[in-house]
Order: C-alpha cells, then structure tokens, then sequence
C-alpha cells in the first residue's frame, strides 16, 4: 500500500472573473488531471473527476484558456488545511502577465 502523500490537498476554486473560463491541470511529469474544468462567473466548488475531489500536489501545474502559460499551484493557492484554495483571477494574472482579462 502506497503511503499517504502529506503535500496533496483537495482544489477548492472560485472563478471570480465576469466570464466563463476554461480550467485545466497537469502533474509535473505532465499527465492531464481530468479534461478541463469550465466555470461560470461566480461559481466555486471543488474540481473533481469521476465525482471524486481532485488532489493535488504544491508542484502540479494550472492554467486558465487555451493561451500557453501555466503556473505552479503552490505560486497561485493558499493552502489551508487539507485544501488549496485557488482564485481564477490569481492564476491569470500569474500566466498572462500582459493580458488583463481571460477570453
């Protein structure tokens, strides 16, 4: 049985942006977690797969849209507990330094 990874955390996310965005994920050796997550303005809930939370580790990438540039989740998420805590405006501005507003 493999042990428990103390670094991993669920992904709590809340898009709080005007307009839908588009949420995807990798691992650092660069697999796909999940397809992508697509959110409306204003909705925040856990990302899930299969009706399972996400885990995550600190060194898992995300990014916002379809534009290259993705961002570590340590850089853009506050952790609490067993819990990454993730504003859509904090991983944009972190990936689209010259963009102000996601498409």
């Amino acid at each position: 049985m493999k042990p428990p990874d103390d670094k991993r955390a669920c992904v709590y996310i809340k898009n709080d942006y005007s307009k839908t965005v588009k949420l995807s994920m990798w691992t650092k050796r660069g697999a796909q977690v999940g397809e992508f997550w697509a959110l409306a303005p204003g909705q925040a809930g856990y990302l899930a797969e299969g009706g399972q939370k996400v885990t995550a580790s600190p060194e898992y990438v995300i990014k916002v849209g379809d534009d290259p540039g993705e961002v570590e989740l340590a850089v853009v998420a506050d952790r609490k507990g067993k819990t990454w805590n993730v504003s859509v405006k904090k991983v944009w501005s972190a990936t689209h330094k010259a963009i102000s507003q996601p498409r």
